[in-house]
């Protein structure tokens, strides 16, 4: 239902607003073209790289430990400096360690676009 409702958000927002199109028939929102758009532009939106934010959690415990970071790209280079380093007892050694409990795939980082 969320994705039904999505797409038909999206249809709204960038086909039928923005060109001002009247449609006839309910037929208009099952153009297999608009599905393979709407499709691509929802795989690339979930797609994590070096920009896309962290979620707030992560942030949290970065402060908590005196280690700023924004985006994956920031934890990228601390897993770099953390790896070059290996000094267990530093702050970005521990936070690392932290987001992997949460459910972080360290290895995602080393493939970021």
């Amino acid at each position: 239902m969320r994705t039904i409702k999505a797409y038909v958000d999206w249809v709204f927002d960038n086909k039928i607003i923005p060109k001002r199109v009247v449609f006839q028939k309910i037929g208009f929102f099952v153009t297999s073209a608009f599905v393979n758009e709407f499709s691509f532009a929802k795989k690339k939106a979930a797609e994590i790289t070096r920009t896309t934010e962290v979620p707030g959690a992560y942030k949290h415990i970065g402060s908590e430990l005196g280690v700023a970071i924004n985006t994956y790209g920031d934890l990228a280079f601390i897993q770099m400096s953390v790896e070059r380093k290996e000094d267990a007892s530093s702050p970005q050694f521990v936070l690392l360690k932290n987001l992997e409990l949460l459910g972080l795939d360290l290895n995602k980082l080393k493939e970021l676009k």
